[in-house]
């Protein structure tokens, strides 16, 4: 029999309130308001509702309040570190070829992928950036890091987009985008119904560089002679930063394609591509996924927070199923990301990394298809 902890109890109805007052509108969708050579193209019709009342066509993707309670008030959570010191000191990669695709790891969902342009230049996406200590609605409550970033902000080149899978604190930290955007000015893609809140990050008299995207919405991003199609494609997962904002917002991953010139069938086959999950459990959406844009270069699957499994499975993939993924998607490569930086769920810190060793060796699938990097580890996709 377990004992409830009052404490525990007080301390989640506390931040969930403070997450409620915190919670943005719901609002109308607004423009693109993302100026260049961006060109946006939305297919309609699409399964999972409108602004305010999105949900996933998936099942089952999220437990009740009463369920939350129950899982806070008898969790066997396993002890983490209160800090992990880390011995990798991140470079920068100094030759990067025309065509060439590299991703260096930061921590948790946030990745950076570098793409090498035509004219020696290269074109740079960040994943979900989050450099802040807590990801809450207060920098004084909540998980804590038990790691730094494998990338210093300080360190962090020039960013050209960022790609915001869900408005969750771990993956939309309104601290870190706020400061890429007043140094970069960066085109932000999201789900629909996060714009304001993203957009509410720019300078007075800056005019902001927002998309929000529907599912299978497409937007172009010309540089030099190059060309980056970003796809929103869908999750299974939900959306909230508080009590009154459940399911306002769209929630989905991104196909990333880089082409060496502009877009056309002839060169869909040579495009490098770069699928990345965000936040899911497991569904049919990756077999929809590579049904329509085909197996990606390399796929960034989360491996972490994913027990007690009665709760989580709703949302979050495990090892087993990240697998799973990785094979429905026809991954060339995939990379196990959302893990190891922040406790948010039951398992230990190094669990997702046994367990997908284990998954690995259960499917005959390589720890060189199916890898993990080390925070400021970086990682070069192999030519063919």
């Amino acid at each position: 029999m377990h004992r409830i902890d009052p404490l525990r109890i007080s301390i989640l109805v506390f931040l969930t309130l403070l997450g409620a007052s915190m919670s943005i509108g719901k609002g109308g969708v607004q423009g693109a308001g993302v100026s260049g050579s961006l060109t946006p193209k939305t297919e309609e019709g699409l399964p999972h509702g409108e602004v305010g009342r999105f949900f996933s066509p998936y099942g089952e993707n999220i437990k009740s309040f009463s369920d939350l309670v129950r899982w806070k008030a008898t969790s066997e959570a396993k002890p983490w570190p209160l800090w992990v010191e880390t011995d990798i000191i991140w470079h920068p990669k100094g030759n990067l070829g025309a065509h060439e695709l590299v991703l260096h790891f930061v921590n948790h969902a946030t990745v950076l992928v570098e793409y090498g342009l035509a004219d020696g230049g290269r074109f740079r996406v960040l994943t979900d950036p989050v450099w802040s200590k807590r990801v809450s609605p207060s920098q004084w409550l909540g998980p804590a890091r038990v790691r730094k970033p494998g990338i210093a902000f300080d360190d962090l080149p020039t960013i050209d987009a960022i790609v915001i899978s869900h408005n969750h604190y771990d993956h939309l930290d309104t601290e870190t985008i706020g400061r890429v955007v007043k140094r970069d000015n960066p085109a932000v893609f999201c789900g629909l119904g996060d714009g304001p809140l993203i957009r509410s990050l720019w300078p007075q008299k800056v005019e902001p560089r927002v998309s929000e995207l529907d599912w299978w919405s497409s937007v172009q991003i010309t540089k030099g002679s190059n060309t980056i199609r970003l796809t929103y494609t869908p999750a299974h997962h939900w959306s909230g930063r508080g009590l009154f904002d459940r399911f306002a917002s769209l929630w989905g991953s991104y196909f990333i394609e880089f082409f060496a010139g502009a877009v056309a069938p002839a060169s869909a086959g040579q495009a490098l591509s770069v699928y990345f999950a965000g936040d899911t459990g497991y569904g049919d959406h990756f077999k929809e996924t590579y049904q329509r844009m085909g197996a990606p270069s390399v796929a960034l699957i989360p491996i972490g927070a994913y027990e007690p499994r009665w709760f989580m499975k709703a949302s979050h993939i495990n090892p087993s199923e990240a697998i799973q993924a990785h094979k429905d998607l026809g991954a060339r490569y995939s990379m196990g990301i959302h893990y190891g930086t922040w406790q948010l769920t039951d398992e230990g810190i190094d669990e997702p990394l046994i367990d997908l060793d284990r998954a690995r060796k259960a499917n005959q699938i390589d720890a060189k298809v199916f890898f993990t990097l080390r925070e400021g580890e970086s990682w070069i996709l192999p030519q063919k």
